[in-house]
């Protein structure tokens, strides 16, 4: 009945045998085929079994089905890589590697799933997409990150999170603004470095991006909070910043060291902590009470934001406020730096281009601005190193900043 109404299965396998002599009324044949509507609904599988047979003329013939194929067609070539695909037809697919032991059995289904859940790398660097393909279980794409051709590829639908990370905001907002659009993406996460744009979310589009990332702005935060909070090695922040886990190594004059853990609620009876993991000598462990805090010892406690300073004090001798601080390289994250604790701490900057000195001076409102270079010895003796609280080097370079 669905043949004389002129639909085909939804399904259409052909094997080795249909390929191995193809001529032009085989490719018309197929083509003649994908021209009727499927049985259910509009999408179809095209299953080409044994693709390390096809000849070059067989592949020429198929290319001129696959580079413009119906919206609904999808194509799935297998192929045992005792021959590796031609450049031309491998261009032009998803490659999925699906290795087998012979003695395990498993179903179709997972591999549709293992397929539809893996991850997707879209970049123009050929070369890059090469060694990561070599490194980790993912799927590559070699394409403009916002180009809706690149987003096609990938296969995006509604179960897809897109993450956008160029190093171009421009690029990032359009790939994100495209996927939603476009492909009704799950969920889109767009990284920005130009704090211009702002945290409105809504100037991009209705819901184009659901979350905005900035590694910059995370690296100056966490800046900003060690110096906020001197023998804090690492701080993370939850619930709005109200609540830290910190670490903190113990040292030899802190109040607690030599002693039992609930021995912090003798010496702060009115400050809740909780100790949540401690690292001896590179194994982490869950405390008790009677556990003894060791020197050298790295602690995690949760804490809130204002009583962090005062846990810290406990596991090390107190420090004193730091008071005066030097950045050297005023790009983004030193100048966002700089521009976050100017008001409360002595600061300087220093960078070796003259014009971006004079942009951040007039960025700058107390921080005191050098034009010159970190390395020079001279210069940094000149602005008295040797009373420096704390000295961040965050220049592009990692050489010149070690």
């Amino acid at each position: 009945e669905n043949l004389s109404n002129n639909l085909i299965s939804n399904v259409i396998f052909l094997d080795s045998n249909g390929f191995k002599n193809m001529n032009v009324e085989t490719i018309r044949d197929l083509k003649n085929k994908l021209q009727k509507k499927p049985f259910y609904n509009d999408k179809r599988l095209i299953i080409l079994d044994d693709v390390e047979t096809f000849n070059t003329n067989s592949i020429n013939a198929l290319l001129k089905i696959i580079e413009e194929p119906n919206d609904n067609d999808y194509f799935l070539l297998i192929n045992n890589k005792t021959k590796p695909l031609i450049d031309t037809l491998k261009s032009r697919c998803l490659e999925f590697k699906i290795i087998l032991n012979n003695s395990q059995r498993i179903k179709i289904t997972n591999f549709l799933m293992d397929i539809h859940n893996q991850d997707t790398i879209i970049d123009q660097d050929k070369n890059a997409l090469n060694s990561l393909e070599e490194k980790l279980d993912i799927l590559t794409i070699e394409g403009h990150a916002s180009h809706p051709v690149s987003i096609k590829k990938s296969s995006a639908d509604e179960s897809t999170t897109v993450i956008a990370v160029t190093s171009d905001d421009e690029v990032n907002i359009i790939a994100c603004q495209i996927a939603k659009k476009s492909f009704n993406v799950k969920k889109t996460i767009c990284r920005i470095t130009d704090s211009a744009y702002g945290n409105d979310l809504t100037v991009f589009g209705d819901n184009a991006i659901d979350i905005l990332i900035s590694p910059e702005n995370e690296v100056k935060n966490h800046l900003k909070d060690l110096i906020l909070h001197p023998g804090a090695h690492q701080i993370e922040k939850f619930a709005d910043g109200k609540v830290n886990l910190v670490s903190v190594r113990a040292r030899k004059k802190g109040k607690l060291v030599g002693r039992e853990l609930k021995g912090i609620k003798d010496d702060m009876p009115e400050t809740d902590a909780f100790i949540a993991s401690i690292y001896r000598k590179g194994k982490p462990f869950i405390p008790s009470g009677e556990t003894i805090i060791k020197e050298n010892d790295e602690v995690y406690f949760i804490s809130s934001e204002k009583n962090t300073d005062q846990i810290v004090d406990e596991f090390r001798d107190h420090e004193e406020t730091y008071s005066r601080v030097m950045i050297v390289g005023g790009g983004k994250i030193g100048m966002s730096l700089a521009k976050e604790i100017e008001g409360e701490y002595k600061t300087k900057i220093i960078d070796s281009d003259e014009e971006k000195c004079a942009s951040l001076s007039k960025q700058l409102d107390k921080a005191i601005v050098l034009h010159g270079s970190a390395t020079d010895e001279d210069l940094l003796k000149s602005e008295s190193i040797s009373n420096i609280d704390i000295f961040c080097a965050l220049t592009d370079d990692d050489e010149t900043n070690l």
